[in-house]
């Protein structure tokens, strides 16, 4: 059996090391309400969305989930096999925070049926974070929600334009903030 050389392999495995903690913190984006920073996971596929936080027993004091969709949709959550409580943060296209669902009950795997939870108007975005974390934070409808767009947050976006242009529709936001659709 060949011997190793450690001047080889120590930088070999740290460089696997570093790729593997670069390609789980590319999946996250920092989250900005009224100077409160949070630390959210992107979800990005659809079976990411559709797991959510499914599973999880603790949530990090300043951590969330952001589901972003290509295009503003009603959106539509529920709290299946989910084992804490959460903040549901529905945010619209112009960033700012439409609704809030606080304190959703957790409706663990052994309970049959659980509530659903909507948006009640068009939504680009949704910030899961812990149960009660709005109301300690002083977050409120209506708040501006700071964020770059991470790689994986623009993939969606062009990919939403390229659906609408590929339609002849453009989007507009007007000063109201309203989204409307106009004809080419």
């Amino acid at each position: 059996m060949p011997k190793l050389n450690a001047k080889f392999f120590i930088p070999l495995v740290a460089a696997g090391f570093i790729a593997i903690w670069w390609m789980n913190r590319a999946r996250f984006v920092e989250v900005k309400i009224n100077g409160t920073i949070i630390e959210t996971e992107i979800a990005e596929t659809e079976i990411e969305k559709r797991n959510g936080l499914m599973h999880r027993e603790t949530l990090g004091e300043n951590a969330g989930m952001l589901f972003a969709y290509e295009a503003p949709v009603p959106a539509y959550f529920w709290m299946k096999n989910t084992l804490i409580p959460l903040d549901m943060i529905f945010i619209r296209p112009d960033k700012t925070i439409s609704y809030i669902e606080k304190e959703a009950a957790p409706c663990p795997p052994e309970v049959e049926t659980c509530p659903n939870y909507t948006s009640h108007e068009i939504t680009q975005y949704v910030l899961e974070v812990n149960g009660g974390f709005s109301e300690l934070n002083g977050i409120n409808v209506g708040d501006v929600v700071e964020f770059e767009l991470h790689p994986t947050l623009q993939k969606i976006e062009e990919k939403w334009r390229r659906k609408t242009l590929k339609k002849g529709v453009i989007l507009e936001m007007e000063e109201s903030s309203t989204p409307t659709t106009e004809p080419r």
